[in-house]
This record gives C-alpha cells, structure tokens and sequence, in this order.
C-alpha cells in the first residue's frame, strides 16, 4: 500500500533510512534522531507529496520531496527515494512514483534530483527517462570563509 506520510510515520521512515543509507553502496553513519531530524524537515516542507510505501503495516519504502510550478509544468524535486534492501527489486519504488503522478494528475510532471551515478539508483531513475540534464553542473563543497 501507498500513502502520504504522516508525522507518526517519521520514526519509522528514520530508521528504515539510517538502514539503507549504512549499507552498501553508501555506507554513511546516521543515526535514528539525524535521519528524524534529516526527513522530518523536508516533510514539514511539503506534506502531501512525500510518499509511503508499507507491506503488512510495515514501512518498507518512502519518498520525500516537494512540487513547485516550473514554467509551464509541475516540478517534483525528490529529496530521498528509499526501499528496505530486502524489498529492492520488487516494484515498491516504481510505485512510489507512480502514486505521485497519479496524486499530481498532471501529464507533464518534470522531476529533479541528485543521484550518485555509481549506484544502482541511478539506473533506475533512467528507467523513468531521467537524464543529466544539459545545462546544469552540480557544485558541492565546504564554504571558505569570505574576507
């Protein structure tokens, strides 16, 4: 089953993220009150858009990001996609999304996000015809202080 998240979901989503994030190929530290803090921010931001993926009353799965208008269509910035490891591969996150588009209604729904591309996420968010797009670099770094 699919479902907007709740504030009594984020301690379930924490943790399954402190999960999946800790295992391969990422293998980042979060712990259950970081990832709470971490999601619960971008929940807060845009409620009815983050998505929930549960089996048997079991979070197995989540989606948190926000919609905002984008020239002439609706713009879906996904933050985090995450499926419990043992799930993976059985069509939990093609579900959280297409529950999305199904919530949104639009035909045309462009969607953005940061993906590392040596992890198995980025082939599947080329499976939905994501690409890098042409005109925009990702900077990340540690600000200098400006004198």
């Amino acid at each position: 089953m699919i479902r907007t998240i709740t504030s009594e979901d984020l301690g379930d989503c924490a943790r399954l993220y402190m999960k999946v994030f800790s295992e391969w190929p990422y293998e980042e530290s979060w712990n259950v009150t970081q990832a709470h803090h971490y999601l619960r921010r971008f929940w807060k931001f845009d409620p009815d858009h983050c998505l929930l993926a549960l089996e048997k009353n079991k979070v197995i799965g989540a989606m948190f990001g926000y919609c905002y208008p984008w020239q002439d269509r609706i713009n879906y910035y996904m933050q985090e996609l995450f499926v419990d490891s043992d799930q993976r591969r059985s069509g939990h996150g093609r579900k959280l999304v297409r529950h999305l588009l199904d919530k949104l209604g639009e035909s045309d729904v462009s969607m953005s996000l940061i993906a590392n591309e040596a992890t198995p996420a980025a082939a599947f968010y080329e499976e939905f015809g994501l690409r890098q797009h042409r005109y925009y670099k990702f900077y990340c770094g540690t600000i200098k202080t400006i004198k």
